[in-house]
């Protein structure tokens, strides 16, 4: 890790920059969690600038069909309302890495559970099959569950991969 502001930064994207210049290439990252420790325990905002930086990165420069299929992965499970379009949500989460997109569809189907609490037995350890059969995930519930989920790139590293490279987000 730099003492210099952004050096950090910029040591991680050259690294990953050189790695994919020389593709297919593997990128070896000794004692990751001094440089990227969990969030919760990372205390000055250097530290949380590295970890952001460093996931961003490592979720690569993506493209929407890329995002699409991340959500896909994450929303197989569950039954979607009609008015679902993962290509507008993904258009709308703008910015989300992986995790934030999985964060994404656990709030969305959360609401859609929340609003169902009159009808279902909280004491059961399982949902009767009736109710769920009535459950779907609304895209409403994916337009209000992104205040729930905390966006892991920084506004500054997206803003900054969007004007060097032309991407969205």
């Amino acid at each position: 890790m730099c003492q210099c502001a952004g050096a950090s930064e910029r040591n991680l994207s050259k690294a990953l920059e050189e790695a994919k210049k020389n593709a297919p290439s593997i990128v070896f990252i000794d004692e990751i969690d001094s440089i990227a420790p969990k969030r919760e325990k990372t205390h000055g905002e250097v530290e949380r600038r590295i970890v952001s930086q460093l996931l961003t990165l490592m979720d690569g420069l993506k493209s929407l069909a890329h995002d699409v299929t991340v959500l896909q992965v994450h929303t197989k499970n569950m039954k979607l309302a009609e008015d679902v379009d993962p290509e507008n949500i993904v258009e709308d989460a703008h910015g989300y890495v992986g995790a934030d997109l999985g964060a994404l569809c656990t709030g969305a189907a959360l609401q859609c559970i929340g609003e169902k609490t009159d009808i279902i037995e909280l004491e059961d350890e399982s949902i009767n099959a009736e109710v769920l059969n009535h459950m779907a995930v609304l895209n409403e519930h994916f337009q209000t569950a992104p205040g729930t989920s905390k966006v892991s790139a920084s506004r500054e590293t997206r803003e900054r991969r969007k004007g060097e490279f032309g991407l969205r987000g």
